[in-house]
């Protein structure tokens, strides 16, 4: 695990919180085309310099992350209001593997 997400404060565990909420609303339009999006979780950086949002989609997972990376620029100006604070994070969208891996050794299981 990376050195900036060692210590989780409470502070940073709001912000990530808010952050899924606003970015969830954000997302419904593009399950249309990528089916069921689901927002695993959220991680902040202590300095809140950056955020990293995992997540995971019915179909074409990794088409979502890129057009995710394409539009964090205008997602995070979005979701900037509805945040308290002065800055917002650097939206960094990736794909959750272990979401991923869960479904397949679930599928595995029920053979």
């Amino acid at each position: 695990m990376c050195l900036f997400f060692e210590k989780i404060s409470t502070r940073t565990e709001k912000i990530a919180s808010v952050l899924q909420k606003a970015l969830a609303k954000e997302l419904i339009p593009l399950e249309a085309e990528h089916g069921l999006i689901t927002l695993t979780h959220v991680q902040v950086f202590p300095d809140l310099s950056e955020a990293h949002v995992y997540v995971v989609a019915q179909r074409s997972s990794k088409r979502l992350v890129e057009t995710l990376t394409h539009r964090a620029g205008v997602l995070k100006k979005r979701i900037s209001h509805s945040l308290t604070q002065k800055r917002t994070p650097k939206l960094v969208f990736r794909l959750d593997v272990g979401s991923i891996v869960a479904k397949r050794i679930d599928k595995l299981l029920e053979e």
